[in-house]
């Protein structure tokens, strides 16, 4: 399987257009994916669909890349590929399955990949950002605290 017989055209920033044969396509997407360090967890030819699943800090294969195959039209024969990235189990607020879906883009059309690596910041790296809510929780347990031990609740 050579990447040089499969040609690439980038239709939008997520979808991916080649005229090569299915199954070579197919083959050659999930080499990429299972190369990239990936666990495949769905693998169907038929439906068109692959997913990918990787490790993202302590959540164990929740960053996932979906590639789904559609036949543009049955006379030109060609295939054009969507790639979707996120979590399963989480909100992407960091961007992090976006930039793993691009990341794979690139491996798909022969670019290299960026060095930055797709991992949250190091612990203590920056402060938590929590909203006050440190604050709140302990002023309820503080007023619970009072007021079960018979103390007097100024409300003043």
């Amino acid at each position: 399987m050579s990447e040089t017989n499969i040609a690439f055209k980038s239709i939008d920033a997520h979808t991916l257009r080649t005229s090569a044969p299915y199954k070579l396509v197919f083959d050659y997407i999930r080499n990429v994916v299972v190369t990239n360090g990936g666990t495949l967890k769905k693998d169907d030819m038929t439906s068109g669909i692959i997913e990918g699943a990787w490790r993202y800090g302590i959540n164990v294969f929740g960053l996932r890349v979906k590639l789904q195959f559609r036949t543009v039209t049955e006379e030109s024969e060609q295939i054009e590929l969507h790639i979707k990235g996120g979590f399963v189990d989480a909100i992407d607020t960091t961007g992090a399955g976006k930039r793993k879906a691009q990341e794979i883009i690139g491996l798909i059309s022969g670019i290299a990949p960026s060095p930055e690596s797709v991992m949250p910041p190091r612990l203590g790296d920056e402060r938590v950002r929590n909203r006050g809510k440190s604050r709140t929780i302990a002023g309820c347990q503080r007023w619970f605290r009072n007021l079960r031990h018979g103390y007097k609740v100024d409300f003043g």
